[in-house]
């Protein structure tokens, strides 16, 4: 498709979900969560550095919602430096080289593992239900990258002017 932006902000929640649930305990004490960590994750994923520890008291999702927004204004900031054109092309051409390259070591990945599920009749499994389960496995795998990939490609993206005679063009 030609906009992909609504997806970007799909897997940018889901990967904020992630991310929450994995330092905060939903039915935790606030004592027990991580907000460094949480910190820390929003950082290496999209770049941006919060300060998280107001809140603390807050609900699981209002904690998902506070961090999804401000990650938004943040994409819609770049939106404006950039221009709307030059990101929609952008969002084109890092999903498809991150969705070509995931495939590739997907399909060497099952390549792998036709070689060696074989060797499960040994261990008294079936070598066919075990290859379904694997295969599964490394396609959801190859599945969390892509977003992985392809949201910190794009976040992390920044805007390189240059001049050139008397004009000044932006580059992404």
């Amino acid at each position: 498709g030609t906009d992909q932006k609504e997806r970007i902000f799909e897997m940018a929640r889901g990967i904020i979900a992630a991310v929450v649930a994995e330092r905060i305990p939903e039915k935790g004490h606030s004592d027990d969560w991580d907000i460094a960590g949480l910190e820390s994750d929003i950082l290496t994923r999209f770049g941006a550095q919060l300060r998280l520890n107001d809140l603390r008291g807050a609900s699981y999702d209002e904690i998902e919602d506070t961090i999804f927004d401000q990650i938004r204004q943040k994409y819609e900031d770049k939106e404006a430096l950039i221009g709307s054109e030059y990101l929609r092309e952008a969002e084109r051409v890092i999903m498809l080289n991150v969705i070509d390259n995931q495939w590739k070591d997907h399909l060497l990945s099952m390549d792998h593992l036709k070689e060696g599920i074989g060797l499960r009749g040994y261990g008294q499994k079936d070598p066919l239900l075990e290859y379904k389960k694997e295969s599964f496995t490394l396609f959801q795998e190859m599945m969390d990258r892509i977003e992985d990939e392809t949201i910190r490609y794009l976040f992390f993206l920044r805007s390189e002017e240059r001049r050139v005679g008397k004009e000044c063009r932006s580059r992404w």
